[in-house]
């Protein structure tokens, strides 16, 4: 058996004993701030934005962009740390978004939202609603957690005072409680309504009615004044102008006409009744009433729903014998099962890497070293999650997940080293291959945002986990070496592996030595086996501009359009793209990002126009009432928006989530929505599967973008744009989209006058207008408040549910003496009109979308042609055309290739430096391709999905793989300074004596994400990330053992000569 080398130890740093004292105050300092970290399933991303929206009944959309949302938008522009501002104005009502930049406090930036809106509001016209301003105030979307529905033998307004005053408030109290609200409370308010043919009789309109009803609850500011108190000191008093009006609103006086003074009650009829509800919530198809409450962004979500579930028992006892409280949906209880899911993962890995540390060790002083470091390095890096404020949740579990293994790998490398060498020379390679990694890593801050958002935190938990095990391998690892040291080293053979090593270097050497006298069949397999992207290559170059082709591009096009390159162009890709091409193929037919999220089932429902959402709400009861017969459903939340935006969102419980059964239910719903009529259904979630029984479609697939700073001429240039597509016999319905592809503008009926018949007839039509206005008149009135709170008033007419489109055409009407029916001086068409509009940076944006009949390859021609003849020949300076509907994923992964270029340019940078040479970090670079053949073939060849997940093991790999060639490069330089070998037989002393830790290493890596495995491909994140982090450290051993050996530079005599 060897020996440990006799190597002098170096001058004696910081005694092992206060090393591991002071550790063990870090040790102890973690354990303590452990509770204080915040628990998520998801990480919270701030939302740099605020929205701001409001209302104007009956304007137009240039109306309401001219006269309130261009002006809130300049207000809002200048709040401080604004970055961009968009707008959207329609009839009836406006929006306006900001955006902030990196690192806006957003409680501040709402702060002063508010501040202008508070100070522009007077300036706006009058009808124009109070804006609202939607975001919490930590800058990030809330979500239910909690919600409660309310019983009681109550009518629904006083629940809902009793509820505001004595249960939101104190809930709202509670930290990290975002937001506490109220729904299915259905408001009273007085209907007021007319008879039209009795005001018909005297001249009054409808506009009568309101204007005098307005004018009776007036109440103006006429100025201030000042009082003097009681203490001496003044006082300013509001001095208000109103009348002393009363609720009776039959004594309101209309006007006076020949010689009579006319009232309300003349005319109209008051009722206090129940309003219409505009919308629908419901859990598990019961009328109820729900208290909702969420929880604020960076919080511990299982501490305050168990705070708010306190404080609601307490607050129960309190409450009225005819009222009641049960808790329906806790969104910690999903959020407590997955994470303890990945709490035992993480712990299964853990004991896997522990026990195969000491299946090869067969030591357990050798185990308890390996565990004490992997508890130290844990519970010192919690102090720093809490210093960064990061939270627990899945991309962070990921993280520690993953760095488990890494830890393990520096521990196992620094204790044989110190063990058999007893000096820390070996933490040169260790340092260099934690910064690749490191370094790796840091591009993730380079991603898009919404990918960022997810992978920041996963890579910073694994960054500062690397950091704090540079600091145990050097200080702590060495320490408890000195105290309680090993019988041997792993780098110790027996005589018998000693006899293998000899006949295993034989062979290897004369395989190296071979090798590398024929690079070049390794040269191609390499290239081949990764894959030469010809797929990539258009199949022709067009011209530009009218130019000719140069004769490269000639050339090009000639060796394209021949014979044998377009009939056999899919194989020729498919042979010599290789494992690329079929990566390339397999992940283009998915998103490659997908949010962790609970197993649900969502059905869709929407009615025409023209319907009701009271309508739309009977249909959906039907659906409700199928669902409600499986009792292997948990609960099922209903929403109805609008006549046609309805959705049932089912979940399921525990036992069942991971049967048959939800793709079973998927099946019995989409027969039942075959069956119910009334209304269009879709069937989705679950899987990739979904139904939709909507044959009209108003998705645009293609579309091209104008932006301009003046809306008339843009949307001239739209009106062209729609005439020069038509004339296109492959494009079908050209036409105005509503803001994006999936939005047409709705439909409204416009009167069509007759001018001839008109002007024969005598009429005027201001008075017939005015008489038509009257008879389908619905409007809200000024609140009115009775002492105690605003209630609403709605003024509509009598004869509105009768008059159909018939009626309005038909029906006879009477002006002064003259009478007459629309249909006898004009029509009512259908017509598409309200287009919103939308403006970004101070520019207009108007989308034109259209049907393609043709190939992708034909429609994205014709788009880039068009927008390119556009942009050349037809737009003024000021004007711009693009096109959202193409290149957005190709222009995604491209910037992902080119990170990943980034990342192994950062690798090869720092290889650079550690080793003093060019040439050795090329080969070392070479690990990584190899190891993404893996992932390419895995990927290629199975159904998996490659999700962000994939992604962050791409990153990864490229900072793990090198690891290996680092430790064994470092290896060979030590050696080097006291053998007399060169060449292959020094090469092979560094590998004999390297290849055992490293090979622990790689393994450990592999198992430690096989329990991640064990959900399957349907789990989000893991599954990708472990399927890819496998594969590609499995291929990176024949990098290491074929690859490396046969590459490298060696030396061939004492001096630092390479060949």
């Amino acid at each position: 058996m060897n020996t440990p080398r006799n190597i002098p130890s170096p001058r004696r740093g910081i005694p092992a004993f206060s090393v591991l004292l002071i550790m063990a105050a870090l040790t102890v300092i973690g354990v303590a701030m452990l509770p204080m970290l915040n628990i998520q399933y998801t990480p919270t991303i701030p939302e740099r934005k605020i929205d701001v929206s409001f209302s104007w009944p009956d304007a137009s959309a240039r109306l309401v962009e001219q006269s309130a949302t261009s002006r809130i938008e300049g207000a809002l522009s200048t709040v401080a740390g604004c970055e961009s501002v968009s707008s959207r104005s329609s009839k009836g009502r406006g929006s306006v978004t900001v955006w902030f930049r990196k690192g806006t406090d957003m409680a501040a930036a709402r702060f002063e939202v508010a501040s202008a809106i508070r100070n522009l509001y007077a300036k706006l016209p009058g009808e124009v609603s109070y804006p609202n301003i939607s975001l919490a105030t930590s800058g990030s979307r809330e979500s239910e957690t909690l919600v409660y529905t309310i019983k009681a033998d109550l009518p629904s307004e006083r629940i809902e005072e009793y509820v505001s005053n004595y249960v939101s408030a104190p809930l709202s109290r509670i930290g990290g409680v975002g937001k506490v609200s109220l729904s299915g409370v259905t408001p009273f308010e007085w209907v007021i309504t007319f008879d039209p043919k009795a005001m018909e009789a005297v001249g009054i309109t409808a506009s009568n009615l309101a204007s005098a009803f307005r004018d009776y609850f007036r109440s103006e500011v006429v100025g201030l004044t000042t009082l003097a108190s009681e203490d001496g000191s003044d006082r300013s008093i509001v001095l208000k102008l109103r009348n002393r009006a009363s609720l009776d609103f039959g004594e309101i006086p209309i006007l006076r006409r020949n010689d009579r003074i006319y009232y309300l009650r003349d005319f109209a009829s008051v009722r206090w009744s129940e309003a219409l509800p505009t919308s629908y919530f419901r859990i598990n198809g019961l009328n109820t009433i729900n208290l909702a409450v969420s929880c604020e962004g960076h919080t511990n979500m299982l501490r305050v729903t168990q705070a708010v579930r306190e404080e609601m028992s307490r607050l129960q006892a309190a409450f009225p014998a005819e009222l009641s409280a049960t808790l329906t949906y806790d969104a910690s209880e999903y959020v407590t099962g997955e994470l303890q899911k990945i709490y035992l993962r993480t712990l299964l890995c853990v004991g896997i890497l522990l026990l195969f540390v000491y299946l090869v060790s067969r030591d357990l002083r050798y185990l308890f070293i390996i565990m004490v470091t992997l508890v130290v390095n844990i519970l010192v890096a919690v102090v720093f999650y809490n210093l960064l404020r990061l939270d627990i949740h899945i991309y962070t579990l990921a993280g520690i997940t993953v760095s488990l293994g890494i830890i393990i790998d520096t521990s196992i490398i620094m204790v044989d080293h110190y063990s058999y060498y007893r000096d820390r020379r070996v933490f040169v390679s260790i340092l260099g291959a934690l910064l690749t990694t490191i370094g790796a890593l840091g591009i993730v801050w380079l991603l898009p945002e919404k990918q960022q958002a997810n992978l920041t935190d996963f890579s910073l938990v694994i960054v500062i986990n690397l950091v704090v095990s540079l600091l145990v391998a050097l200080l702590f690892v060495p320490a408890l070496l000195d105290r309680f040291p090993l019988g041997r080293s792993m780098t110790v053979s027996t005589i018998r592996r000693r006899r293998f090593t000899v006949r295993f270097s034989r062979l290897y050497g004369r395989f190296i030595a071979w090798g590398r006298r024929h690079r070049w069949i390794f040269i191609v397999a390499l290239i081949w086996g990764f894959g030469i992207p010809t797929f990539l290559l258009p199949d022709k170059i067009e011209t530009k501009g009218g130019k000719p082709l140069p004769k490269r591009s000639e050339w090009y096009n000639s060796i394209m359009q021949s014979r044998f390159i377009s009939e056999h162009r899919a194989t020729i890709d498919k042979v010599l793209g290789s494992s690329l091409q079929l990566f390339n193929t397999a992940t283009g037919r998915y998103s490659n990002f997908r949010e962790p999220e609970q197993k649900v089932l969502y059905v869709n429902a929407g009615m025409a126009e023209g319907c009701t959402v009271q309508q739309l709400n009977e249909v959906v009861r039907h659906m409700e009432n199928y669902i409600s017969r499986f009792d292997e459903v948990e609960m099922f939340r209903t929403r109805i928006y609008s006549y046609d935006n309805a959705q049932i969102e089912i979940t399921f419980k525990p036992e069942f989530v991971y049967t048959a059964f939800p793709s079973m239910l998927k099946q019995e719903l989409t027969a039942a929505a075959i069956n119910f009529g009334g209304a269009t259904w879709r069937v989705w979630g679950i899987d990739d599967n979904s139904f939709n029984n909507n044959v009209v479609s108003s998705y645009r697939p293609n579309q091209i973008r104008l932006r301009g700073y003046n809306y008339d001429q843009l949307s001239a240039y739209a009106d062209a744009l729609i005439d020069s597509l038509s004339r296109n016999r492959r494009v079908s319905e050209p036409e105005i989209m509503d803001g994006n592809a999936w939005t047409l503008p709705h439909n409204e009926f416009n009167i069509r006058y007759d001018d001839e018949r008109i002007a024969i007839s005598g009429l005027d039509v201001t008075d017939y207008y005015s008489i038509l206005s009257t008879m389908l008149y619905k409007s809200r009135l000024t609140p009115v408040y009775d002492g105690h709170e605003l209630q609403q008033v709605v003024l509509e007419s009598g004869d509105r549910d009768r008059f159909d489109r018939w009626h309005i055409t038909n029906a006879q009407v009477r002006i002064d003496s003259l009478r007459t029916k629309l249909s006898a001086v004009g029509k009512i068409e259908k017509q598409r009109t309200g287009v919103a509009i939308r403006r970004y940076k101070q520019s207009y944006e108007i989308l034109v979308g259209f049907d393609f009949i043709g190939s992708y390859e034909l429609g994205k021609r014709l788009i880039d042609h068009t927008v390119k003849q556009l942009n050349e020949e037809v737009l003024p300076i000021g004007f711009r055309a693009d096109s959202p509907s193409h290149n957005f994923g190709q222009k995604q992964k491209q910037q992902q290739v080119w990170l990943i270029l980034l990342v192994i340019a950062i690798i090869y940078t720092m290889c650079s430096v550690i080793f003093e040479s060019l040439r050795k970090p090329i080969v070392i670079i070479l690990m990584i391709p190899i190891s993404f053949v893996g992932v390419f073939l895995t990927f290629g060849w199975s159904d998996f999905v490659f999700d962000q997940g994939g992604f962050a093991a791409f990153v990864l790999l490229c900072g793990i793989v090198v690891n290996a060639g680092i430790y064994l490069i470092n290896e060979e330089d030590n050696w080097a300074e006291t053998s007399l070998k060169r060449g292959i037989p020094l090469y092979l002393k560094a590998y004999n004596h390297k290849i055992v830790p490293i090979m622990l290493t790689i393994i450990s890596t592999v198992l430690g994400l096989v329990p991640f495995l064990y959900d399957g491909p349907e789990e989000v994140f893991w599954f990708a990330f472990a399927v890819a982090a496998i594969s590609g450290t499995l291929f990176s051993i024949v990098a290491l053992v074929v690859y490396l050996p046969i590459f490298l530079p060696m030396r061939t005599n004492k001096s630092r000569k390479t060949r």
